[in-house]
């Protein structure tokens, strides 16, 4: 990639991510805790995204090689000596991606809150709600696309090359409600059955 006008992601040092959590027994008989928290929980940008913008990129080709006759319809006789450039086909291609200029690592934002009742000696009974917020979510689209219809202009190239923009603006958010039976471990048995109802939307 030397002399391609590709620059690195710049290194984003706002990632503040406090956390804050509780619990306590409103009874004062310890066999009831209630239980929340909220925080900030920061992810990665994903490197397969970038890879694929950097293949991508305009003036930039690359061609797989497969030493295998059945995929290239070509004598397998060069193996382990180097192929013959001119030899082989170069192809372009009427699409390439973008980077976002202002692509930021994405966030979730999580809360929590619940209660745990103890129902026998040996037994608990948790009950969860948990909400997840998230910003900055990847997603592609071409910002080249028709205007106005199936007649319409394109908006940046006439010729209608598709221009992929690695865009991260989705938004997901995420409720569940988590059930479990817990049995403590005690004269050699423990168990725990759990459910979750959940939606997930981006």
């Amino acid at each position: 990639l030397r002399g391609k006008n590709i620059k690195p992601l710049p290194t984003d040092k706002t990632n503040i991510s406090p956390r804050f959590g509780f619990s306590f027994d409103p009874m004062s008989d310890g066999k009831t805790v209630v239980r929340g928290g909220y925080g900030f929980y920061y992810d990665t940008i994903a490197t397969t995204d970038l890879r694929t913008t950097v293949a991508g990129y305009p003036g930039l080709f690359w061609i797989q090689i497969a030493n295998d006759s059945r995929l290239t319809n070509r004598p397998n006789d060069f193996f382990p000596n180097i192929p013959n450039p001119s030899t082989l086909p170069e192809e372009g291609s009427t699409t390439f991606n973008l980077p976002s200029r202002t692509t930021k690592h994405p966030y979730t934002q999580q809360a929590t809150v619940g209660v745990q009742q103890q129902i026998a000696t040996n037994f608990a009974f948790p009950a969860d709600y948990v909400h997840m917020f998230g910003l900055r979510f990847p997603r592609t689209r071409n910002v080249n696309a028709r205007m106005g219809g199936a007649t319409g202009p394109f908006p940046l190239i006439a010729s209608g090359t598709r221009m992929i923009l690695a865009d991260y603006g989705n938004i997901i958010k995420i409720n569940q409600m988590q059930l479990r039976l817990e049995r403590r471990f005690t004269k050699g048995l423990g168990f725990l059955f759990g459910y979750t109802l959940g939606s997930a939307n981006s």
